[in-house]
């Protein structure tokens, strides 16, 4: 059983809690399967914010302890958005937020930020707009960012 912490939670876990948004069961299935596949390592900061969230120390985080902590890095939010927060990431409904759960939003932002990424590259790519990248636009594309080879494309 892990101790309490008094420790303030980072503000970025608040914006990465508030992007999490309820999912359809095959995506929460995928999610599942890459928060098991990744390292240890890379879940330990994670871990520590997950402690800090859990106040009591009981391996779960209750709405009480997520209020807190939210209220704590912003007095201003809203009981609107607390609820939100909670419902998004107790995935199974059972009214406390666990390790796990919080694992998978982690993982959920990610997947979510690598994306518009790529499609805001794609956009810059696609210079008419039609919705695909030409021959040309790609050829374009590496010369502006003098990639070898950009001819042979």
């Amino acid at each position: 059983r892990a101790s309490a912490s008094t420790t303030t939670v980072d503000a970025s876990v608040v914006a990465k809690l508030k992007s999490f948004q309820n999912t359809c069961r095959f995506k929460v299935t995928v999610l599942n399967y890459l928060v098991d596949h990744i390292a240890d390592d890379q879940l330990e900061s994670l871990r520590s914010e997950f402690q800090k969230l859990d106040k009591d120390g009981n391996g779960e985080v209750s709405k009480q302890e997520l209020t807190e902590a939210l209220k704590e890095i912003d007095s201003k939010t809203s009981d609107e958005d607390i609820e939100s927060i909670m419902k998004a990431l107790d995935v199974d409904n059972d009214g406390v937020v666990s390790y796990k759960e919080l694992c998978l939003a982690s993982v959920n932002r990610k997947l979510m930020a690598k994306e518009e990424r790529l499609w805001k590259a794609f956009q810059e790519m696609d210079e008419n707009n039609d919705g695909k990248i030409s021959a040309e636009e790609l050829t374009k594309a590496a010369r502006d960012l003098d990639l070898q080879g950009a001819q042979k494309i």
